[in-house]
Order: structure tokens, then sequence, then C-alpha cells
């Protein structure tokens, strides 16, 4: 299996990437997470489980296929609650500054 991601942000001022650590932590707090796309190539790792699921359950492939599909479907409804989203790196950065003794 072969994955990868691609993250966008929106609205990151410049001063984000600055030395100074005050400057960077107040511009962080002003960027906005965009879109993140995941992208995931099977390398045959999936059909070798619809196989195994196809034998265990005594059912064709196709079947064994849609099995599958559905249980994930029902999975993905039972946990579509929303995500609650992370602090804010500012908020972060400052509290990792102040575990390590600074002010």
């Amino acid at each position: 299996m072969n994955a990868s991601a691609r993250l966008s942000f929106a609205n990151v001022p410049r001063e984000a990437f600055s030395a100074n650590l005050a400057q960077a932590t107040g511009a962080a707090a002003q960027i906005e997470a965009g879109t993140i796309e995941l992208t995931v190539h099977d390398l045959g790792s999936i059909d070798l489980a619809v196989a195994a699921y196809s034998r265990a359950h005594n059912i064709g492939s196709d079947d064994a296929r849609r099995a599958i599909l559905d249980s994930t479907r029902r999975r993905a409804m039972r946990s579509s609650e929303p995500i609650p989203m992370p602090a804010p790196s500012s908020t972060r950065s400052a509290a990792l500054s102040r575990r390590r003794g600074k002010p």
C-alpha cells in the first residue's frame, strides 16, 4: 500500500516564519486550516482481504467486496461525529515554552 497526504493552509502571515518566537507565535494564531487530501494506492492487499473474507464466509468475491464496503460505510456513519479541533499552534507553542522554563 502506498499513501500520500497533502495539506493546505490559508491566511498564513509572513510573520509566522519569523525567528522571533513571540512574533511567530502571534502570527500562528491567524493561520487557517484548509483541506486535507489523503491518497491511498492499493498494491494488491484489498484483493487479498476480499479473497480471505470470501473464503471465511463461503461467499463469492463480489458479495465479499459488497459486504466489506457496507461494513465500512456503517462504521463511518457511526463515527461521523465532529472531530474536535486541536488547540491553535500558538497555544501549544506557548505551553511548550513555559514547560522549558521560558517565559
